[in-house]
């Protein structure tokens, strides 16, 4: 397997066991961004891919995955995309991050945007509000 991540304006290619396939000048390297609790990023070494493990390990959710393909060969036709708006679960252990795969498939879920509280720093320019 192989993932596609996007990091600033560039994408970076993973392989199987975390090594950079493509785009090896990227200052990210081999590193994959997680949210934390305070809605923060903070990029941890991406270690691979395993199945979904039956003990209880600190799941993480992680974000910027464009896409993966489950083919050892470069991305082509069978790559398959990742929302924007979800991110996929990995576990975090011994300082690395996992990407958890059940059936050939990445897990991923929705963000539940109710969480997400939006800072509003924008003024209305039309509004009847205006300062002389």
């Amino acid at each position: 397997m192989r993932i596609l991540i996007r990091f600033n304006q560039s994408s970076v290619e993973l392989g199987n066991d975390g090594q950079v396939l493509s785009n090896k000048k990227c200052v990210c390297g081999s590193t994959v961004a997680v949210l934390m609790s305070k809605m923060e990023r903070e990029r941890f070494p991406f270690a691979g891919f395993c199945p979904k493990p039956a003990s209880n390990y600190q799941l993480v959710k992680v974000l910027d995955v464009i896409s993966y393909s489950t083919s050892d060969e470069q991305f082509s036709g069978d790559s398959i995309s990742v929302p924007l708006t979800s991110y996929c679960i990995g576990i975090y252990v011994n300082g690395k991050v996992w990407l958890l795969v059940e059936n050939d498939r990445l897990l991923t879920r929705p963000f539940k945007m109710e969480n997400v509280r939006l800072k509003c720093n924008v003024v209305d320019i039309h509004s009847r509000n205006t300062i002389n």
